[in-house]
């Protein structure tokens, strides 16, 4: 009993930001039922050793969407949380922006409907209250560090 008390799921998130605005996925099924939520998923073996979490996003995103981060991934926070199913979960995110918009060519099996929406857009849209903070997190950085990203 204590072996599973002990176990995570890792998960690797990205914020991007392309023409102020984000990408956000909605989620029809899933742990937390349907959400918007930045692109991501969990660490697999393939990933690798070293910048396990930064190839997890790079991967991910290029599963879900078709096309490949070619920018920094900055470090943003990390979090933890239990699913419905009572699974610990450590999701830890990254921030990159896009110079521009990507050609996507997203996977219907993993990604249902997927928006770039503005902070207003999000505000409006009633989506996690963690969508939020992250995007607040960030924007709090760009002030701190201008122009670093």
């Amino acid at each position: 009993m204590d072996e599973i008390k002990h176990r995570f799921m890792v998960k690797g998130v990205c914020a991007i930001e392309c023409a102020d605005r984000f990408l956000l996925i909605k989620r029809s099924v899933g742990n937390l039922g349907p959400a918007l939520i930045f692109p991501g998923g969990k660490v697999e073996i393939g990933d690798g050793h070293r910048d396990i979490l930064e190839n997890t996003v790079r991967r991910e995103v290029s599963e879900e969407f078709g096309f490949h981060i070619d920018v920094a991934l900055h470090y943003l926070c990390s979090n933890l949380y239990m699913d419905i199913h009572g699974n610990h979960i450590i999701d830890t995110t990254f921030y990159c922006r896009l110079g521009e918009l990507p050609p996507i060519v997203a996977n219907v099996k993993e990604v249902p409907e997927y928006f770039w929406l503005s902070q207003d857009e999000i505000k409006a849209s009633g989506c996690s209250g963690l969508v939020e903070w992250k995007i607040a997190k960030i924007q709090v950085l760009k002030a701190q560090l201008p122009g670093y990203f």
